[in-house]
């Protein structure tokens, strides 16, 4: 049904006369209320479930938990969705593949311990993952084969001398040589003090990002190349290329399949 609009009569309907239903696309929900969700959930033999339009919050959407067999589900959430955290069906016992897309990009301070499943086999985030939310997934997630953001943050060792401390420790090569001699003096410690370490999920096949991006020379730099965090990555899609983001993929030595979904790239190097 996608393309359709749904209401709360139309959920009904769906719920009562459906019992078998395993895989629903659904269109746009924009009317859908909790009671709608509440008649959804009585497919209680889906498997794979897509809705787009998705509005309220969190809480609208929590009679979905029932649906304990999903193995898939994609929300496309409507502009105004009032939670930035991923709510309780990121949790379902079952799920393998997880997309959860914000009309807008965001920062991903909803993803914390706890807030995702650790048997996520893939998955859709429309967020800026930093550090702190890569080491979240790289803790909970450890199986995660694909992953799509919109972009992922790595700080320069002048923003972050803990991190920086912590890739030399680990014997990762930062990009600018001065930088990793200046961590390098006393760090480790600091590193050890704070706790800080580099998430690496070596999993992690196929990454799909929306921007690449490495601010000019005269700028700060990151401290690693994604090969430090994706070591066994294979596949690659990228929307844009900004300044000098094609470094980001230097060093990728398993690289088989590299895609540039843009119309054109500005990199400067």
């Amino acid at each position: 049904m996608e393309g359709w609009e749904v209401t709360d009569s139309g959920a009904r309907i769906l719920g009562q006369g459906l019992p078998k239903l395993q895989r629903l696309i659904l269109g746009d929900l924009t009317e859908l209320s909790r009671t709608g969700y509440s008649s959804l959930a009585q497919l209680r033999g889906l498997q794979c479930f897509t809705a787009t339009g998705v509005r309220g919050n969190n809480l609208t959407l929590e009679p979905l938990t029932a649906l304990t067999g999903l193995t898939g589900l994609r929300m496309e959430l409507a502009l105004g969705f009032r939670d930035e955290g991923l709510g309780p069906l990121a949790c379902l016992p079952a799920l393998r593949t997880l997309g959860w897309w914000h009309a807008e990009a965001h920062v991903s301070t909803g993803l914390r311990p706890g807030s995702v499943s650790p048997w996520l086999r893939e998955l859709s985030l429309c967020v800026e993952l930093d550090m702190r939310a890569l080491s979240v997934l790289a803790a909970t997630c450890t199986g995660l084969a694909m992953m799509q953001v919109q972009g992922i943050v790595i700080p320069s060792p002048e923003e972050d001398p803990a991190f920086a401390a912590a890739a030399v420790a680990a014997g990762v090569a930062v990009i600018t040589p001065a930088n990793a001699q200046a961590v390098a003096s006393g760090s480790g410690a600091a590193a050890a003090r704070t706790g800080t370490v580099v998430p690496v999920m070596p999993s992690l096949r196929t990454l799909i990002i929306g921007e690449l991006y490495i601010a000019p020379l005269d700028e700060l730099q990151p401290v690693v190349r994604l090969r430090a965090l994706f070591p066994a990555l294979e596949n690659v899609l990228v929307f844009h290329v900004l300044q000098r983001g094609m470094l980001l993929l230097e060093g990728l030595s398993r690289l088989k399949r590299l895609v540039f979904n843009c119309i054109s790239l500005r990199d400067e190097v």
